[in-house]
């Protein structure tokens, strides 16, 4: 543990422990693949480098990050992409293909090991699931907001059952640069409920730049339209919540509505929100076995917002002054 964990509340570490995806590559940042690979790479070697997960990118992107990587890393570069969605039948193989050539000529500096495709069926899924089931990656589906959501999550919980492993994960989509896009609270409050009650693992992806709910412009251009955006703060004590199975949906639907940050109370053994208390065990436990992450194209954003919420400790780095 570095000294800027150490100096952080142990619920805040078990928390926000590999939390931030970074995927600078996508909107609105829409970095050059230099440009977000060199943030990235900064990322690590900073204060807050235990708040990092993933390098997200698209498929497509990945010839050209191949042409980026040194052969001077101290480690592989963890790498999750983006696949075409599994309507796409030969658009999916073929980027199956091109991840299983990247691993085999960069197993040394970056390693594809998580993918995330968007399916709308269970036909769509189990397609999917049967062309990439021998592969070792970590698959995140991700789910429409509709009536095929339960049956899908459903999908996931028997392919988790009949395979052993826990490789098949949830995506859901929080977040949209076009105004009355983003989804509505009721529906993200369903999401989680559902994937509780199945067992099924999930990230996010899309306008969690924020720590607490509240109206933000949608993009970094000047006259950005502006609209209310989900924080993650309340996205995953919301699954911390639906994971430990001590709330109902309606409870999981305020902690998503909650605007003010002082709501959500740090203590030396967990955290608080109204009368509801989780411990360090159960914010680690759903943590590790429920929301895994979400999905950024900043990493500075919500790092300079926690700190001036007091959730992190300051840095005398440049990257987040």
């Amino acid at each position: 543990m570095t000294e800027n964990q150490d100096i952080t509340p142990p619920p805040v570490v078990e928390l926000l422990h590999g939390l931030i995806d970074y995927a600078g590559f996508f909107p609105p940042a829409s970095l050059s693949i230099p440009q977000a690979l060199k943030n990235f790479c900064e990322y690590q070697d900073s204060d807050y480098y235990w708040v990092l997960g993933h390098l997200v990118l698209p498929v497509a992107k990945l010839s050209e990050l191949a042409e980026q990587l040194t052969k001077d890393l101290l480690e592989p570069l963890p790498i999750s992409v983006v696949m075409p969605g599994a309507a796409d039948k030969a658009g999916f193989l073929a980027g199956l293909e091109a991840i299983r050539d990247f691993n085999a000529e960069h197993e040394f500096n970056g390693l594809v090991d998580a993918i995330e495709c968007k399916v709308d069926s269970p036909a769509e899924l189990a397609a999917a699931h049967a062309a990439c089931c021998d592969d070792p990656l970590m698959c995140f589906w991700e789910l429409p907001l509709n009536d095929q959501l339960t049956p899908l999550v459903n999908a996931l919980a028997e392919i988790k059952q009949a395979t052993g492993h826990r490789r098949n994960n949830a995506k859901i989509r929080t977040g949209s640069v076009v105004p009355g896009a983003i989804p509505n609270v009721a529906s993200v409050a369903n999401f989680l409920s559902v994937c509780a009650q199945h067992q099924v693992r999930f990230k996010a992806t899309a306008g969690l730049h924020h720590p607490v709910r509240a109206s933000y412009p949608l993009t970094y251009a000047a006259d950005a339209p502006c609209d209310v955006m989900h924080g993650f703060l309340n996205m995953f004590l919301a699954a911390t919540a639906a994971y430990v199975g001590t709330t109902d949906v309606e409870t999981v639907t305020q902690i998503l509505l909650t605007e003010h940050s002082n709501k959500f109370q740090i203590e030396s053994t967990g955290i608080r929100w109204h009368e509801h208390f989780w411990t360090l065990n159960q914010i680690s436990d759903a943590r590790f076995n429920f929301g895994l992450s979400f999905g950024s194209c900043s990493f500075t954003e919500p790092v300079h917002d926690l700190v001036a919420l007091g959730w992190l400790p300051p840095s005398d780095e440049s990257l987040f002054e």
